[in-house]
């Protein structure tokens, strides 16, 4: 029964690893083109390319997350650290959005965003523990 359990934490964070990657990837390339119509922003404005910069630089850290979780996967009870590391980082940055959204107000998907970022973290913690995987 714990054997499934396990199966089961590992595919979700082989999924998550592969979606970081390629979220993290894409938003290396395209920068402030990942946020759809771009009449968003100002061509050549400070706030359009600190945005743009500020994407494309998240973005490689992003990918670089979903490349580690994807190794730390692999062997959970050598590479717990790694793993721990980037969901606390992650729970982190749910609070940032949690902050940004308190302070600036909620755009679309963000609430979506930062409960994943927050809870999904948690969970998988809360489950490893239960499973007895770390």
């Amino acid at each position: 029964h714990s054997l499934i359990m396990a199966a089961s934490i590992l595919t979700l964070l082989k999924g998550y690893a592969i979606f970081a990657f390629l979220m993290g990837s894409a938003s290396t390339v395209l920068g402030n083109n990942m946020m759809g119509d771009s009449t968003l922003f100002t061509p050549k404005s400070t706030s359009s390319a600190l945005t743009d910069s500020q994407i494309r630089y998240l973005g490689s850290h992003f990918a670089a997350t979903g490349a580690i979780v994807w190794w730390a996967s692999n062997n959970l009870l050598e590479r717990k650290v790694p793993l721990a590391i980037c969901g606390a980082c992650l729970v982190a940055g749910g609070f940032g959005r949690l902050r940004a959204g308190l302070k600036h107000g909620f755009g679309p998907n963000t609430k979506a965003a930062m409960n994943v970022e927050i809870f999904l973290p948690t969970l998988f913690y809360i489950f490893g523990k239960v499973v007895g995987e770390w």
